[in-house]
């Protein structure tokens, strides 16, 4: 029985995943697919629900996009290039529905994925994810780091959210702190920005 509800909200999340305006258009309905199997994927990591879901890792799930969306293996010698590349091409579209991590995650019903990652805190983190790559593997990598998202009628970059989760404490207190923190010094450190320091 307990396999049986798991499964269901498994499902019923998977349908709630990535439907939004704010994500891959009627045109692109592979692209909108696979962010649909990354928010799943991520959000059933995040809730620890479905099976190896350590395995599910920031850096994993960007790594698994990238090689369905260029029909890869996921060990491919491309694969670190070809990540930066659908990460800065189409991470404006990739937004989640958190309706069932809301009451951990910020009260909100859909996020920027690059948020519902900092959440994840098995395997690699987030800043891992993205800066493992930046100037450590490959020093001409550039991950774009600015995404700006509206939230309450406010533009919100992720440096905006993870100043937000290390003011408010109590609010954000399933995050890993210490990890955030980490996240807000290589941001500052590799450029990132605020809303309002974008034109």
């Amino acid at each position: 029985m307990k396999f049986l509800t798991i499964l269901i909200v498994l499902m019923t999340s998977m349908n709630l995943m990535a439907d939004d305006e704010r994500v891959a258009s009627s045109g692109d309905d592979r692209l909108k697919k696979i962010i649909k199997t990354m928010c799943y994927e991520l959000v059933g990591s995040v809730r620890g629900v479905q099976f190896e879901y350590k395995k599910f890792t920031p850096d994993y799930i960007i790594t698994m996009g990238t090689a369905m969306y260029y029909n890869v293996p996921e060990n491919s010698n491309k694969i670190d290039e070809l990540r930066e590349r659908f990460w800065n091409e189409h991470n404006d579209k990739m937004y989640c529905h958190t309706n069932l991590v809301r009451d951990t995650f910020n009260g909100r019903n859909i996020s920027h994925i690059s948020k519902i990652m900092m959440r994840q805190t098995f395997g690699s983190s987030f800043h891992l994810a993205i800066y493992k790559y930046q100037k450590r593997v490959n020093p001409k990598s550039s991950y774009d780091i600015n995404h700006v998202e509206l939230v309450d009628g406010e533009k919100e970059t992720l440096l905006d959210f993870v100043n937000k989760v290390l003011d408010d404490k109590k609010l954000y207190k399933y995050f890993d702190f210490s990890q955030v923190k980490r996240v807000q010094v290589l941001m500052t450190k590799y450029g990132a920005k605020r809303a309002v320091e974008l034109n």
